[in-house]
């Protein structure tokens, strides 16, 4: 039996709801989809997967990369490529046409409360550290969100679910707090025509993100590093009201001219 796909159209009125949902200001999804929105419209595929094996299985760390952007009211394939059950990681795609708009590679654990890969437990101690960073140095407060029940179903219309979908709000919202974060570095590049553009993300999400609720606080840590050109590097890390870890990861963004990102979007 070969892996599965599906074909939908991300709707304008989906991109909205993920963007209000996750606060996040960029006026380009006013045109195309966000970047956490496709990874969780995959994930959602990767995950039904993971359950074949693992009723309860839950994602513990996903990689995704950004290859050309999706605009609003389009028709993508979303499929699957390789599982590997021995590792639990699975590998998909976004199509957009002939043009691979998104790949991705999520690993699954039983419960999402075991060990992932050897070295998770050193990767999270050094992405928070490299997160709480220029918090630490500058003394910047870090953003704070509230989690509520109208912006989980929200961010569930956002990537085609019907259930409340707490994980992809939750992450979703360390794109408010990079906006945040990064708004003298951005308005800058604006100033200069140029817009923000994810191009990877590498989250580790730790087992107390699958006991979120509403009303529960978030606190988002983002510090940026330089790459080179106009790249940068951004570590976020979350935790709870209650200072549990609940994801830590990267998020790589460019700045990219926006006559060539609407160029892209024909």
């Amino acid at each position: 039996m070969g892996l599965p796909y599906r074909n939908i159209v991300i709707s304008q009125d989906m991109i909205d709801a993920y963007r209000t949902a996750t606060r996040d200001s960029n006026p380009l999804h006013e045109l195309c989809a966000l970047g956490k929105q496709e990874t969780f419209i995959l994930e959602q595929l990767a995950q039904e997967q993971a359950r074949r094996a693992y009723r309860d299985a839950a994602c513990a760390r996903y990689t995704v990369e950004f290859k050309h952007p999706i605009p609003s009211n389009t028709t993508v394939t979303i499929e699957l490529v390789t599982h590997d059950t021995d590792n639990g990681t699975i590998a998909g795609r976004i199509l957009r046409g002939e043009k691979t708009a998104a790949t991705g590679t999520f690993t699954y654990v039983p419960n999402g409360r075991g060990l992932c890969p050897s070295n998770y437990c050193t990767d999270a101690s050094q992405l928070e550290s490299s997160a709480r960073a220029a918090h630490i140095e500058l003394g910047i407060p870090a953003s704070r969100f509230t989690l509520s029940t109208d912006d989980a179903f929200a961010a569930a219309l956002g990537i085609g679910s019907d259930i409340p979908a707490l994980r992809p709000l939750a992450v979703g919202l360390s794109s408010a707090a990079l906006l945040d974060r990064g708004k003298d570095l951005i308005f800058a590049e604006r100033e200069q025509g140029n817009a923000p553009v994810y191009t990877r993300h590498d989250i580790l999400l730790f087992p107390n993100s699958l006991d979120m609720d509403t009303n529960d606080e978030l606190c988002i840590f983002v510090s940026f590093a330089k790459q080179g050109g106009r790249d940068y590097r951004a570590f976020t890390f979350a935790e709870n009201q209650e200072k549990s870890p609940l994801y830590a990861g990267t998020l790589d963004l460019t700045f990219v001219p926006e006559r060539i990102v609407k160029r892209m979007l024909r």
